[in-house]
């Protein structure tokens, strides 16, 4: 595997580059263009990856727990198993991004924009994605207990099997979002639209 722990490389171009396994933990790529780059397994904990461009990229089972991704570019990036704990996503673009079983717990992602991602089985224990855009994405069976998803635009969502104990959905938009069989246990959804959202066995 590619050592690349505390590496410099903002601005960088590695567009479709192979860093499977990579290691590159606190290493530094602001701003650098990892379109399309095979990123499976690498470890970027504690990475700056902010106005990163990241579309397309294949970043299954990769660790960004830590990471600092302010702005970057991950639409249509594959995500799946990858873990984020602890991450910060402000701004980021994760548009049909494939993230399912990824683990965002505690990410902070105000803002994100996030429509038609795939989130199924992924985990957001405790993330604030306050002002979020996640229109249209799936989010079903989805671990969100204690998350803040205040003011977020949720429409058409998908959280089927959600488990969203404790979840901040105060003055959220969930106009025609299907919400059967989640759990809303202590749920805070006041001054949230529900307009032709589907509650059917929800608890």
């Amino acid at each position: 595997a590619q050592l690349l722990g505390g590496a410099r490389l903002a601005g960088a171009d590695c567009r479709k580059a192979s860093l499977e396994a990579a290691r590159c933990a606190e290493s530094v790529w602001e701003g650098a263009q990892l379109e399309g780059a095979q990123l499976s397994g690498a470890d970027f904990r504690g990475a700056n990856l902010e106005r990163c461009t990241l579309r397309g990229a294949d970043l299954r089972s990769t660790v960004l727990s830590g990471a600092r991704l302010v702005q970057a570019s991950l639409e249509e990036a594959v995500l799946e198993s990858a873990n984020l704990t602890g991450a910060i996503l402000t701004d980021a673009n994760l548009e049909a991004a494939q993230a399912s079983r990824a683990n965002f717990e505690k990410v902070s992602a105000r803002q994100l924009h996030a429509p038609r991602a795939m989130l199924e089985t992924c985990r957001l224990l405790g993330a604030d994605l306050q002002g979020a855009v996640l229109g249209r994405a799936c989010l079903d069976s989805a671990e969100l207990g204690g998350a803040c998803l205040k003011k977020t635009m949720l429409d058409t969502v998908s959280l089927v099997g959600a488990q969203a104990r404790r979840v901040d959905l105060s003055e959220a938009s969930l106009r025609a979002a299907v919400l059967r069989g989640a759990d809303l246990e202590s749920a805070n959804m006041s001054g949230a639209n529900l307009q032709e959202a589907c509650l059917v066995e929800a608890q």
